[in-house]
């Protein structure tokens, strides 16, 4: 019986082996079953991050894109604005001066040259001078006129003519003209 129980117990600790390679065999197969899923899984989250990132590279350029032709349009509407605001006030100012023209002898007042006592009025001017502004230039004032019963020296006088003429192209236009004296010595007259 002693061989039976050793021959028990060889046959015990062969198949307690077998049990633990078995066991070993299976650990093995687990953790490879398990390193092969995490590969997988890291490969299938890879491809995934891959994807992503072009859609977003992708979306981030048609972004650029839409940006860059709104950023277009947006300059091309402050283009067309600043056109139309021109032509506005290009409108403005010839509708002002059509109505100075019209009514010239508005805030008319009486001139003379300064060795004359003739006097003129001074609507006589306003057609010269308004068609210069309408060509965008500026209008020779005649020399030595001076406003009709001023006082003072002829400087002082022609200052008060010049200031007088001023103030009734202000008043048809509602622009405030400015004069200028020229190279020649001459005073010229501009829309603004």
């Amino acid at each position: 019986m002693a061989d039976v129980t050793s021959g028990y117990a060889r046959i015990t600790a062969a198949a307690t082996e077998l049990l633990e390679a078995a066991g070993i065999e299976v650990a093995s197969s687990r953790q490879q079953k398990i390193s092969t899923d995490i590969v997988s899984f890291k490969e299938s989250v890879d491809a995934k991050l891959n994807t992503v990132n072009q859609t977003l590279v992708t979306s981030r350029a048609h972004i650029d894109d839409k940006l860059n032709s709104i950023s277009q349009h947006v300059v091309n509407l402050e283009e067309r604005t600043a056109y139309l605001e021109e032509q506005v006030a290009n409108q403005t100012k010839l509708q002002a001066l059509a109505f100075a023209m019209d009514h010239a002898e508005q805030g008319s007042f009486t001139y003379r040259t300064y060795t004359s006592y003739s006097t003129q009025q001074s609507s006589a001017l306003i057609p010269g001078i308004v068609l210069s502004f309408r060509r965008n230039m500026g209008n020779y004032i005649p020399e030595g006129k001076v406003e009709s019963g001023g006082e003072g020296d002829e400087s002082t006088q022609k200052k008060n003519f010049h200031e007088a003429l001023i103030n009734q192209i202000h008043s048809l236009t509602g622009t405030k003209p400015k004069i200028q004296k020229g190279a020649n010595g001459n005073y010229a007259i501009y829309y603004s």
